[in-house]
């Protein structure tokens, strides 16, 4: 059976938490497993992305009102992902073997625009399906 009942705030909340512990646990390793064959750079690169595109979709998720412009509340994501990022490097600064870069919270920054960018474009096509023609 399946219900259109709304997820609790708790429970986005918790996801979000959860996301960001998952981060900051990457970010204690003093190495990350990678694929063979793949150059390092491209693995940190495509990992970053994809982890920041996963904290701004979660938190634009979480974030979501009714009555809360959509443009708000990809801001306040976008926002808090990249801050998120900017810790996670200050975090890696003290772990054996990594340290902080500016490239990194750029990458972050990146990943979470370009998610939202997604999230912004699937929630204009369903307010398209919803109104009704003329």
């Amino acid at each position: 059976m399946t219900t259109d009942a709304p997820t609790p705030p708790w429970q986005r909340w918790t996801a979000v938490v959860a996301w960001m512990g998952v981060i900051f646990w990457l970010s204690s390793r003093p190495s990350l497993p990678r694929t063979p064959g793949t150059p390092p750079d491209v693995a940190s690169i495509l990992g970053h992305l994809v982890a920041y595109a996963v904290l701004a979709s979660l938190l634009a998720w979480a974030i979501d009102q009714a009555g809360r412009p959509l443009a708000a509340t990809m801001a306040i994501a976008w926002v808090v992902a990249s801050l998120y990022g900017v810790t996670d490097e200050v975090h890696q600064s003290f772990v054996p073997n990594r340290d902080a870069d500016d490239f990194d919270v750029l990458t972050d920054a990146v990943g979470a625009a370009v998610a939202l960018v997604a999230v912004w474009w699937r929630a204009r096509q369903r307010t398209a399906r919803r109104r009704p023609r003329p």
